[in-house]
């Protein structure tokens, strides 16, 4: 089973939306308060109509309208099928399944599975008993829809009791009345409870011992309220029984004081109460075992394996656990949200997913963002697409050798087409960013060089440059590209020269040739107590400096 696609409208932040899932792994990004959860709420509630946040459906709706939509694709047994949800603030939410519209809500059980594990399920062993109640209810309703009938007929009941108790003067015939009806219903979700936490207590000890290597023993035990009895008809007529004999303190206390609305499970480890001495640690992975027995008991209840949603999980648990939880999910769909991709889920699974998503919108992220996200020492360049977009070459700069495994399985979820990442160099990098050099005009490396030929630093020294590095150096840190234009140049010029070093007459005085501009044909001379700069045709060579003779060309 798995989800194609989703549609919402005017949903929590959600103006619109139209996304494809991918049937094995999808992780949604985004910063906090941007609509991850959001997601994952619509998602929760095509399975059960109801939220795991909230229970006023009016909450769904983004404020300013009037009505809130969900629409989704799932394929379970090989068939498409869609269920539909429309809330309205003025009427009732309704439902439909392949465009039939449902008599009642709970007719949405049984056609899409699906088990959230968010960080307050981390707190369902350590809080209050309200928690593993929401717990157990959550699970039964999906698996059993008699128990989504009888606790949704018991709440109804308890409501009108307690809101009759209030009363200024309570009739007891009115109460025995109810009391007839809880008892009735009761027994049902006494009875289904308890079936539910014995084999929830199998389930999640053999997980258990698989997640602490056989080290610890965990084990569940149902805390009714009241006495418990394995035949229905008897916890019935002891439940009714018991309300009869607290009408004095329900009456007093103007609420209903026993029954299944205060009942409670507790967890054991080697035989201790890990609620109160169970360590920090115990306590999670105990909620862990708890949430990955649940998608084991759906698996054997229904044949179907359930789609998973966590919610932010990852960042509450170790890296063990990280690595367990996603070693046995592998044949689960995972809705997965986060601010930064786990590498303990990239590594495990070869295909999946990303959507970023910013103020209710999904947006496309940058692969220089996903690449920090990675940590990856990298400067993405410049990205381009084939004509026919099946394929893309990405180009970055690096100082290292980058491990970009991870990163390429991302962008293949995201870009659906074959990527190259290529390495360059700094002066690929300035060609392609681009520029003005220091004449005031586009770097060449970007206008008109297509390729790169050696420039060293003798090539200045020939040009008789200073040799400030900084200044010669290009946008890319290196030598600039026309120092080798003008080499060759300085090169020739230079030959009809006498070198430095050369000995010459002038004005009947010896002199030695320390600087030569061959541009204006000027040579410096010195005598040794000062410098003169001369033209060359004024100077006559006597000598090389090397005691050989230099001809003048």
């Amino acid at each position: 089973m798995y989800i194609k696609n989703i549609e919402l409208k005017d949903f929590r932040n959600y103006e619109s939306l139209n996304l494809q899932f991918n049937k094995n792994v999808n992780l949604i990004l985004g910063k906090n308060a941007q609509g991850k959860t959001n997601l994952l709420e619509a998602i929760y509630v095509t399975s059960i109509g109801k939220s795991f946040r909230t229970n006023k459906d009016s909450d769904l709706i983004r404020f300013g309208s009037e009505f809130a939509k969900v629409y989704i694709e799932a394929v379970k047994d090989d068939m498409d099928s869609n269920v539909e949800i429309i809330y309205a603030k003025e009427q009732k939410k309704y439902a439909k399944i392949d465009g039939v519209k449902l008599k009642r809500t709970s007719e949405l059980l049984k056609n899409v599975f699906i088990v959230i594990f968010s960080p307050e399920d981390l707190k369902i062993v350590k809080d209050e008993p309200e928690k593993r109640r929401k717990f157990t209810d959550r699970e039964l309703c999906q698996i059993k829809p008699a128990y989504y009938d009888s606790l949704s007929n018991y709440k109804k009941i308890l409501i009108q009791r307690n809101s009759y108790l209030k009363e200024f003067e309570i009739d007891r015939s009115m109460l025995d009345v109810w009391d007839a009806q809880l008892a009735r219903y009761g027994a049902v979700v006494m009875n289904l409870r308890n079936e539910f936490i014995n084999n929830l207590s199998c389930t999640s000890a053999e997980i258990h011992k698989k997640i602490t290597n056989g080290k610890e023993n965990l084990e569940i035990k149902y805390k009714p309220n009241i006495d418990f009895y394995n035949e229905r008809k008897k916890q019935e007529e002891a439940f009714y029984e018991i309300l009869k004999k607290s009408y004095d303190a329900d009456i007093r206390q103007r609420t209903t004081n026993k029954g299944p609305h205060k009942d409670d499970f507790e967890l054991y480890i080697d035989g201790i109460n890990v609620r109160n001495f169970g360590s920090q640690g115990q306590q999670r992975t105990a909620a862990l075992s708890l949430k990955l027995a649940e998608i084991e008991i759906i698996k054997n209840e229904t044949g179907y394996a359930p789609v998973l949603l966590l919610d932010d999980v990852m960042s509450e648990l170790d890296l063990e656990r990280q690595e367990y939880l996603v070693k046995t999910l592998s044949d689960v769909q995972l809705f997965i949200t986060t601010t930064e991709i786990p590498k303990s889920l990239t590594k495990k699974f070869p295909d999946f997913t990303s959507y970023n998503i910013e103020k209710g919108k999904i947006v496309g992220k940058s692969v220089q963002e996903l690449s920090n996200s990675m940590q990856l020492n990298m400067n993405v360049i410049q990205a381009m697409f084939s004509l026919d977009n099946t394929k893309v070459l990405i180009t970055y700069t690096s100082d290292d050798r980058v491990d970009f495994r991870e990163l390429l399985k991302v962008l293949s979820g995201q870009l659906k087409c074959r990527i190259e990442l290529r390495q360059i160099g700094p002066r690929d990098k300035a060609g392609i960013v681009g520029g003005l050099g220091v004449c005031g005009l586009k770097l060449c490396c970007s206008s008109f060089l297509d390729t790169f030929d050696g420039i060293s630093i003798s090539m200045a020294k020939n040009q008789m440059l200073s040799l400030n590095i900084p200044k010669l150096s290009g946008h890319c840190g290196k030598l600039m590209c026309c120092l080798k234009y003008e080499d060759q140049a300085y090169s020739e010029l230079k030959t009809k020269y006498p070198p430095i070093g050369s000995r010459v007459i002038y004005n009947n005085k010896q002199y030695t040739i320390t600087g030569l501009n061959v541009i204006s044909g000027n040579l410096t001379i010195s005598d040794g107590e000062g410098l003169t700069i001369v033209s060359s045709k004024e100077v006559k060579v006597i000598g090389s400096g090397k005691d050989k003779d230099v001809k003048k060309k």
